[in-house]
């Protein structure tokens, strides 16, 4: 629900100020609030090319689907994954995007440490921990998820959360 809201106010910034600009001050002309209009436009767009429609698991590893493409996470150094609702609680972004069209890039937190996230709703969270970094993602089944990687993945710990 977070992103969906940051998205859509995002939107509606983005739409909504070349008509402020103009509406404030219309004696200014039409030329600001025009290339407004395109930058929104193009962010938008820009945007929503990023978007994670979904993720597929097979031999060769994760497969995050995008808009126009799929970013591939080898997983051969799998050793853990665990269902998180809260493994991206209190982080800090590093490097990404959290919260247009998709929570994606570098993060850290005490939790986890340093991560990567392909995200779309945080309480949705899979932890994969991979021999020197670890990835969240939030498949829409968490449990359905898990289940593909005992299979795929035999010898890591699925659905072992790490004492700490």
């Amino acid at each position: 629900m977070r992103l969906r809201t940051a998205t859509a106010v995002a939107i509606l910034v983005l739409i909504g100020m070349p008509y402020a600009l103009y509406s404030l001050q219309p004696e200014n002309g039409l030329l600001v609030p025009a290339v407004c209009a395109v930058f929104g436009c193009v962010a938008i767009a820009l945007g929503a090319m990023f978007v994670i429609r979904g993720y597929r698991l097979d031999e060769q590893g994760l497969h995050v689907e995008r808009l126009l493409w799929a970013d591939h996470v080898p997983l051969d150094e799998l050793r853990r994954a665990w269902a998180d609702h809260e493994a991206t609680a209190k982080s800090m972004r590093l490097f990404g995007n959290s919260g247009f069209f998709c929570i994606a890039g570098h993060f850290s937190n005490r939790k986890l440490g340093r991560y990567r996230a392909f995200a779309t709703d945080p309480v949705r969270a899979v932890v994969l921990e991979l021999a020197k970094r670890k990835i969240v993602v939030t498949p829409d089944d968490p449990w359905a998820f898990q289940a593909a990687l005992r299979r795929l993945w035999p010898a890591a710990e699925i659905g072992t959360k790490p004492a700490r």
